[in-house]
C-alpha cells in the first residue's frame, strides 16, 4: 500500500478548537512532512528572504501570523477599462458580490452568507510540485507534477530550460524524451514511462515512497508563474486547513480563509464541511494541452460531508472550483472517490452547488465555463464582463488575488 505522510505531519503544530472542529494555525508545516522541514527550511533561497513581510512569511517562532488585516471600501469605477493586474502576496484580498456588485472585506464572508448554509472547502495540501534537472545527456528540464496515478506513476508536464520567470507561453519544448530515459533531479531520479504528447511525459520514481516524499520536499519548489517577483516556499501555498499533499498547484479559494473567518462562519449559523481534491495544472505552454485543461483529478468526498450537501436546506458554497468539479462529480455518478474528467459549462450545469466563492478570472481561462455553468444553472444573469468590471473597481487577480461571491439559491433535492 502506498503510503504518504502522517496527517499530523502535514499539519501545523498548534491546534484551535472551535464549533466546527479544530484547526490548525501552523501555514509553515502544512504539506510539509515532519522528515523534510529541517532540509526545506534550509533550501530558503534569498530571493525569498529579501521579499519582505507578507501573509505567507514565517515569524521567527516559526508559526504563521494568521492575521489578515482589512479594510473597508471599495474602489471605484474609471472612465477607461482596465485590464486586470496579478496581485503579489500580501495582498490584502477584497470579495466581487454578484449579482449585488457590491465590493467586501474578506472577513465580512459569514455576514454576506445566511444560517443554514454550508461552506465546503478543499483540505488538499499543495505539493512542491515543480523538479529541475537534467536528462542522462546533460540537457536542462523542468518537469511539473500534474497528478499520481492509481499505479503510482506521475503525470507531468515538462519545459525545456528556464524557470517561472519565463512566461509559460516563451518557455522552450523539453528535450526529445522516450521510453526508458532517466531524468535526474538532484538526488531524486526518475524513469520515463510513457510520452503520450512531448510536454507531458509519465515518470516513475526510482525510490521507495519514504523516500519519495523526502526528497520531493527536499528538491521541489512549488509551481508558480512569471507575475510573482520572487520564489514561493512550499508554505506560502498552503491554507489553513491543508491535509492529504494531493494538490499540485494551491485551491487559491482557500487561501484568504483565516481561522478568523472560519470561526465566524460558525458564530453565523454556516457550517463547514472538507473534501479533497487535487487541484491541477493551470498553464502548460502549450495551446492545444491548454485548451484540454482542466485533467482529470483525484478527489474524495467524505461521507459525512455528502450527508451535510444531501441534508441542507440553505445554499451550498464551494470555496473554490475544485469542489465544485467533485461534489457535481458525485452528483452524477454516485461515486464518492475516484477521478474526475468533468468540464462544466453553460450546456452542463450544476446541480447541487448554489454558492461560489473563486478567484476573479480573466476572459479566455478555464474557470469561465464552470462560472457560467454556476450563474445558468442558478438562474442568474450572464457575467461576461467579470474580468473588465474586477478590474474597473480595482481588483486583482491570480492565486493571492481578489475573490468573487456568486450567491444563488438552494437547489430542491439537493
Amino acid at each position: 500500500m502506498n503510503r504518504l505522510p502522517p496527517r499530523r505531519a502535514l499539519l501545523g503544530h498548534r491546534r484551535f478548537t472551535t464549533g466546527f472542529g479544530a484547526f490548525d494555525e501552523g501555514w509553515p508545516r502544512a504539506g510539509v512532512p515532519r522528515r523534510a522541514r529541517t532540509v526545506a527550511s534550509s533550501t530558503t533561497s534569498a530571493a525569498s528572504q529579501s521579499r519582505g513581510a507578507f501573509a505567507g512569511d514565517v515569524a521567527e517562532t516559526g508559526v504563521h501570523q494568521g492575521e489578515l488585516r482589512v479594510s473597508a471600501g471599495s474602489g471605484t469605477a474609471p472612465s477607461t477599462v482596465r485590464r486586470l493586474q496579478p496581485a503579489l502576496p500580501g495582498h490584502v484580498r477584497r470579495l466581487l458580490a454578484f449579482p449585488t456588485s457590491t465590493v467586501h472585506p474578506y472577513a465580512d464572508l459569514p455576514a454576506l452568507l445566511e444560517p443554514g448554509d454550508l461552506v465546503v472547502v478543499n483540505d488538499a495540501a499543495t505539493l512542491p510540485a515543480s523538479l529541475t534537472g537534467q536528462t542522462a545527456a546533460g540537457e536542462a528540464i523542468e518537469v511539473r507534477l500534474a497528478g499520481r496515478r492509481a499505479d503510482g506513476d506521475w503525470e507531468t508536464v515538462a519545459f525545456g530550460a528556464g524557470d517561472w520567470r519565463t512566461d509559460t507561453d516563451l518557455r522552450p519544448n523539453p528535450p526529445s524524451l522516450r521510453t526508458g530515459d532517466a531524468l535526474r533531479f538532484g538526488p531524486l531520479v526518475a524513469t520515463v514511462v510513457a510520452v503520450p504528447h512531448a510536454r507531458r511525459p509519465t515518470l516513475r520514481f526510482v525510490a521507495t515512497d519514504d523516500d519519495f516524499w523526502r526528497l520531493l520536499y527536499a528538491v521541489g519548489r512549488p509551481v508558480q508563474y512569471r507575475h510573482l517577483p520572487a520564489a514561493l516556499d512550499v508554505w506560502d501555498v498552503q491554507t489553513p486547513f491543508s491535509g492529504p499533499p494531493w494538490a499540485v498547484e494551491p485551491p487559491s479559494a482557500g487561501l484568504a480563509l483565516t481561522l478568523d473567518v472560519l470561526a465566524g462562519l460558525r458564530a453565523r449559523g454556516v457550517d463547514v464541511a472538507t473534501i479533497t481534491e487535487a487541484a491541477g495544472l493551470s498553464a502548460t505552454g502549450d495551446a492545444a494541452l491548454d485548451a484540454a485543461l482542466p485533467f482529470a483529478e483525484r478527489y474524495a468526498v467524505p461521507a459525512a460531508t455528502w450527508a451535510k450537501v444531501q441534508a441542507c436546506r440553505g445554499r451550498v458554497i464551494a470555496v473554490g472550483t475544485s469542489v465544485v468539479r467533485a461534489l457535481e462529480t458525485v452528483a452524477r455518478t454516485g461515486e464518492l472517490a475516484g477521478w474526475t474528467t468533468l468540464k462544466l459549462s453553460a450546456a452542463n450545469l450544476v446541480r447541487v452547488v448554489s454558492g461560489l466563492v473563486s478567484g476573479v478570472h480573466a476572459p479566455g481561462t478555464s474557470h469561465l465555463g464552470l462560472i457560467e455553468a454556476m450563474l445558468a444553472g442558478n438562474g442568474l444573469p450572464e457575467w461576461s464582463e467579470m474580468g473588465e468590471e474586477a478590474a474597473a473597481l480595482g481588483l486583482r487577480d491570480h492565486e493571492f488575488g481578489d475573490g468573487v461571491l456568486i450567491l444563488g439559491t438552494p437547489h430542491p433535492g439537493q
